[in-house]
């Protein structure tokens, strides 16, 4: 089990995901804040640990999806308020 302290994101938190590149599990956040949080998490403690943060949305992020586009990339798509989307490539720099 995972729990986001709070304070991982300064609003409320308004989706998750997880997705697996290669060995690492990912968490992947967006929230009231605007801001997506990338994180890897330790399954062994369970410590999730932010690696990314990217706040290019101009209001709250409502979605987020993930797909896979090869064993070491995803495509991560998010979805804000006043219709706007945003792709990102997350792969092994995280």
């Amino acid at each position: 089990m995972f729990i986001l302290q709070p304070g991982f994101h300064s609003g409320k938190t308004t989706c998750a995901q997880f997705t697996e590149i290669k060995d690492k599990l990912l968490l992947i956040t967006a929230g009231d804040d605007t801001q997506v949080i990338v994180s890897e998490v330790n399954q062994q403690s369970g410590e999730i640990i932010p690696r990314a943060s990217m706040t290019s949305h101009i209001s709250s992020v409502k979605c987020c999806c993930v797909s896979h586009c090869g064993p070491s990339e995803r495509l991560l798509v998010t979805g804000g308020g006043r219709a706007r989307s945003e792709e990102r490539r997350v792969g092994k720099e995280c």
